[in-house]
């Protein structure tokens, strides 16, 4: 295969890895939707760090050596979108 060939592959797994990654973040955001909902009823802060740390650990342990920092910038990133969405708007 040339180069221009296994750079189209590549992409097009890479496109369909994406929709299947939003399609997982569009659950995620009504969870979170939820989730902020509950808090707001029990009176709980939008964010608990301990949670947090639970879930980088959990996913570190699930990724090899080399994507785990990767991984823990990608979930920082998703807890504070989680987070934002969670507050009341101003």
């Amino acid at each position: 295969m040339i180069d221009n060939e296994k750079l189209a592959a590549a992409r097009k797994r890479i496109d369909s890895i994406d929709d299947e990654i939003a399609a997982l973040f569009l659950q995620r955001l009504k969870a979170v939707d939820d989730a902020a909902r509950a808090k707001r009823a029990l009176g709980t802060a939008v964010r608990d760090e301990t949670r947090e740390l639970e879930i980088l650990k959990r996913i570190a342990k699930n990724m090899p050596p080399d994507a785990r920092d990767d991984a823990e910038k990608l979930f920082k990133a998703i807890f504070s979108i989680s987070r934002d969405r969670q507050r009341p708007a101003p």
